[in-house]
Parts: C-alpha cells; structure tokens; sequence
C-alpha cells in the first residue's frame, strides 16, 4: 500500500532533524506529500507584570516566531528541492494535539516524530510528545531515534503475537522499505 501523506513533527531540535531525514526518505519511496508540521507555545499568562516587561517579552516572542518560520521555510525549500511534495502547519498548542489534528485533517498514512530518548523519572516528570502523539494520532506513528539516516529501512524488525493488530503492523513495516526488503518477525 502506497503511503499518501506523511506528517513530520518538527520542533526544529536535532531529534526533530533526525527524524524529518527519515520521514523525507519514505515520502521519496512512495513519492508522497511531507507535511512539516509545527507547534508554538501559547503565550503563558501575565500576572502582575508592568507594560515595559509586557512589551518586551512581546518584543522576543515575536523574534523566537520569525526565526522559527525562516527555519522552517528553509526546510520546506529543501525538501521541494528533491521533487517532493511539501507544506507547513504551524500552530499553536501541545505538540500531541497539533500532530495529531494535522494528520486528520491532511488525512495522513503515517506521523514520523523524533525522540529526545528522555527515561525514567524525567520521562514521568517532563511526559513525552512521542508517546502522547502514539496515542492521539489517527494514523501510524514512527518514532526515530538516533543520527540522522535519509533512507528506508533496509532491515526492518517486527515483533508479533500472531494477533490481528501484528499481521497489520507486518504489512506497514514494509511501508518503510524497499519493495523486496526481507523483514525479519519475531514472537517471544
């Protein structure tokens, strides 16, 4: 099955880069539409804080804003380049939440999100955008973790108990190879 559209969360870290080199080689495999998408912080609120401070604080977050959409735009440009398929989604809100409304609303096969291989009780403390976006999204996600790598996979694991949601997740993991790439299973 030939992937359509692939979301990419970009929060323009290395993790973040990572995974956009993963996610752009399986748009390339399938000659899919990639679609950058961005989450900005809200605003937090201001409690007892004097117009000067206000203005300032308006001052760099529209600074942090603008070098965000060159970023950004620098990345889109990249990926066009090659041929592909591209667009931007920026929005405001929790990362999970922007992930996984921009794959329903881009009706997307797949979300490629880095990890920032946070563990134990940072993990519990700081939560994890991958694990929040393996939840909400309405698609598959692939969390990449590691250097950055522009190409398939070429020799994909599945894990399976033989269940009807393992023999799917089979067939998906051929998604991100090439065609003919032998896919090694294994049951514990």
């Amino acid at each position: 099955m030939a992937l359509i559209t692939v979301i990419a969360g970009c929060d323009l870290s290395v993790p973040s880069d990572n995974a956009l080199e993963r996610a752009i080689a399986i748009a390339e495999l399938h000659r899919a539409k990639i679609v950058l998408v961005h989450a900005q912080a809200a605003e937090p609120p201001m409690v007892e804080v004097d117009n000067a401070m206000v203005e300032q604080l308006g001052e760099v977050s529209a600074a942090v804003r603008a070098e965000e959409a060159v970023r950004l735009g620098t990345k889109l440009a990249e990926i066009q380049a090659l041929g592909l398929r591209a667009s931007v989604i920026s929005r405001i809100g929790a990362p999970d939440e922007v992930l996984a409304s921009a794959a329903h609303d881009e009706s997307a096969d797949l979300v490629v999100v880095g990890t920032h291989g946070h563990t134990g009780v940072a993990r519990f403390l700081l939560g994890s955008v991958a694990n929040a976006t393996v939840r909400r999204a309405p698609c598959d996600v692939l969390v990449v973790r590691g250097a950055a790598v522009r190409a398939p996979f070429t020799k994909p694991l599945v894990a399976t108990d033989f269940s009807p949601a393992a023999t799917v997740a089979l067939g998906r993991a051929a998604n991100a190879a090439p065609a003919g790439t032998p896919i090694d299973v294994v049951h514990a």
